[in-house]
C-alpha cells in the first residue's frame, strides 16, 4: 500500500535571514577575518622599521630547484623539509605521484619582487614506457625558508 507524503507547510529558512547570514559569514569566516586583521596589525606595527626581503641570486635559485627536482627524481622529497635550512617544495604533479624522469633548467631566469622565476622543462613517465615533456616555471625565495613553488604560465 502506498502512502502519500504531505509536504511540510513550514518554510525551510527565512530568505531574508539567509541573505544576511551569507553576507556576514559564519563563525569560521569571522575567525578567519579576525586572524587576518591580527596578522596585519602585527605586520603593520613594526615601529617604523621596514623589513626588506631580497630575491635570491639566479645561481641560488637554480641550486634550490636542482636540489628539489633531484629529490623528486630519487623519491626523497620528504627529506627536504628535514634539512637545515628546510626546503619547502610544492608541485602538483609530484603531489599526485607523477614520476619525474628528467629536467632541464632553461634561460632566462627573471626576478619578480622577492622571488626568482626559473623556466624548466620537465620530462615525466607516461604509461609503462612512454615519456612526455612539459614546460614549467618555478618560483624560488630564500626567506624565511627556502621555497620552490611550481607556477605554470
Amino acid at each position: 500500500m502506498l502512502r502519500r507524503i504531505e509536504p511540510d507547510a513550514r518554510p525551510l529558512a527565512d530568505p531574508r535571514k539567509s541573505a544576511v547570514a551569507a553576507r556576514r559569514g559564519g563563525p569560521l569566516a569571522r575567525s578567519l577575518a579576525i586572524a587576518v586583521m591580527a596578522c596585519a596589525g602585527l605586520i603593520g606595527c613594526g615601529g617604523g622599521e621596514t623589513v626588506s626581503i631580497s630575491a635570491p641570486s639566479t645561481e641560488e635559485a637554480r641550486r634550490a630547484i636542482t636540489e628539489a627536482l633531484d629529490a623528486w627524481k630519487e623519491g626523497t622529497t620528504a627529506e627536504l623539509e628535514r634539512r637545515e635550512p628546510p626546503l619547502r617544495f610544492y608541485d602538483s604533479d609530484r603531489d599526485q605521484g607523477v614520476k619525474l624522469l628528467d629536467f632541464a633548467i632553461k634561460e632566462p631566469a627573471t626576478e619578480a619582487g622577492s622571488v626568482v622565476e626559473v623556466p624548466v622543462t620537465l620530462t615525466f613517465q607516461k604509461g609503462r614506457s612512454g615519456r612526455r615533456s612539459h614546460d614549467a616555471v618555478y618560483q624560488v625565495t630564500l626567506q624565511p625558508d627556502v621555497v620552490v613553488l611550481r607556477s605554470d604560465p
